[in-house]
C-alpha cells in the first residue's frame, strides 16, 4: 500500500489488519470505517468481531453541540465530556457515564520561581502549599467528580507513589507559622501568573482568594498562552500554574521532561541535582521494586523541598447512550470491536 499510494496517500488511506477497514476521511468532520470481514478475533460468544457493521468518528469542536447530539441519539458515544456536563448526563435516563481517573487531568499543576524572593525560601513555598484548600476546591470546582490531589505528576498505583509522604493538607495555622519563621509575620504579597482561558481563570480566582485569606496576598495576572510561556521561560514570575496529567506508569523520559533541570515541560524551572541523579538511576534500573524505591525518593524530595504543588484531579469522562453494550477501553480509547447496540 505504501509503494502504491506514496507517503502522503498512505497517510490518508490507511491499510491494516484491525477490526475495521478505512472507508472515508472528511477532514475536520468525520472518519468513516466499515467492518473488516477478515478480522481474526472472535468475541466471548464465539462470534466473529467486530459486532458492528461500521463506525463513524465525528469531530465536533463545540462540546455543547456534541452533548445535544448525544441526548438526541445522533451520537452514541461522546469522548472528553466536559466536567461541567456531568450532572446533565447523570440526570438523563438514556445516558451513562464512564469515569477514567487514571487518564484524567490535574487541575492544576503549579510551581515557584525558586531563584528569587520570596519563594527561594523553602518555608515560604511550604506555607503557600499549606494554604491550598483542596477539599473546598473539589467541592466548588469538581462538579461531583473532582477529588483532592496532593502529589504533582504521581497517580495512585504508579511507581514511587506513597501517600505517607508529606501532603501539605490545608492548614492556615501552619501557613502563619512558616511565614513568621521565614521573616514575614505580617504575610507577603505575591503575583500569580495564569493562562487566560478556562478553567485556569476560575481556578486562579479561587487560589487568589484562598491564599489572600491566609496572609499570602495574591495579585492574579492572566496572560495569553504564548505570553505566559514567554514570561515563565524568562523566569519573569513568582508563582504560576498550568494544567497537567498524571504520569501513570512513571515513564522515566516523560517524567524527566517535567522535573529534571532544563526539562522541556519543567515550567517553573526548578533544578535539583539530587533529583536528576535519581531519575537517571531509575531509568537504568530493571527491578520494579528498586525502581519504586528510587521514584519514591524522588517524590519525597519534591514534596519536602516544595518545588511543585497541585489542587484537584479530574477523571477523563466518556458519556454514552445506554443502548451501547460491551463498551471497554484501551487506557482511554473505546474498544469499538467489542461494542454492539441493544435494539
Amino acid at each position: 500500500a505504501m509503494e502504491k499510494l506514496g507517503e502522503e496517500g498512505f497517510a490518508r488511506n490507511p491499510s491494516g489488519t484491525g477490526p475495521f477497514k478505512f472507508k472515508q476521511w472528511i477532514t475536520d468532520d468525520r472518519l468513516i470505517l466499515e467492518k473488516n470481514p477478515n478480522y481474526f478475533e472472535n468475541g466471548a460468544d464465539g462470534k466473529p468481531l467486530p459486532y458492528l457493521d461500521g463506525f463513524v468518528g465525528r469531530y465536533v469542536p463545540d462540546p455543547t453541540v456534541s452533548l445535544v447530539d448525544l441526548k438526541a441519539g445522533a451520537v452514541h458515544i461522546l469522548e472528553w465530556l466536559p466536567t461541567k456536563d456531568v450532572a446533565t448526563v447523570k440526570a438523563d435516563p438514556n445516558l451513562a457515564l464512564f469515569e477514567m481517573p487514571w487518564a484524567g487531568q490535574v487541575y492544576f499543576m503549579g510551581g515557584f520561581n525558586t531563584e528569587a524572593p520570596p519563594f527561594n525560601d523553602v518555608k515560604v513555598r511550604q506555607a503557600a502549599i499549606y494554604g491550598i484548600d483542596r477539599e473546598g476546591m473539589a467541592k466548588a470546582l469538581g462538579f461531583g467528580v473532582g477529588v483532592p490531589h496532593y502529589y504533582p505528576d504521581w497517580a495512585p498505583g504508579s511507581l514511587g507513589y506513597d501517600d505517607t509522604i508529606v501532603k501539605y493538607e490545608y492548614n492556615p495555622a501552619k501557613v502563619k507559622e512558616l511565614l513568621t519563621a521565614a521573616g514575614y509575620p505580617n504575610g507577603i504579597d505575591v503575583e500569580l501568573k495564569v493562562i487566560a482561558r478556562e478553567p485556569e481563570n476560575t481556578i486562579g480566582e479561587f487560589v487568589q482568594a484562598m491564599w489572600s485569606n491566609v496572609g499570602i496576598r495574591t495579585k492574579l495576572v492572566s496572560l495569553e498562552r504564548l505570553a505566559w510561556i514567554d514570561a515563565v521561560r524568562a523566569k519573569n514570575f513568582q508563582v504560576c500554574f498550568w494544567r497537567g496529567t498524571f504520569v501513570t506508569s512513571v515513564d522515566p523520559h516523560e517524567l524527566s521532561t517535567r522535573i529534571k533541570c532544563g526539562g522541556t515541560t519543567n515550567w517553573s524551572q526548578f533544578c535539583d541535582k539530587e533529583i536528576d541523579a535519581l531519575m537517571d538511576q531509575g531509568a537504568a534500573e530493571l527491578d520494579p521494586k528498586k525502581r519504586h524505591e528510587i521514584y519514591r525518593r524522588v517524590l519525597q524530595i519534591e514534596q519536602e523541598r516544595a518545588y511543585l504543588f497541585t489542587g484537584i484531579a479530574m477523571p477523563l469522562l466518556t458519556a454514552y447512550r445506554k443502548e451501547v453494550q460491551g463498551l471497554t477501553f484501551n487506557f482511554q480509547t473505546p474498544r469499538m470491536e467489542y461494542v454492539w447496540l441493544k435494539q
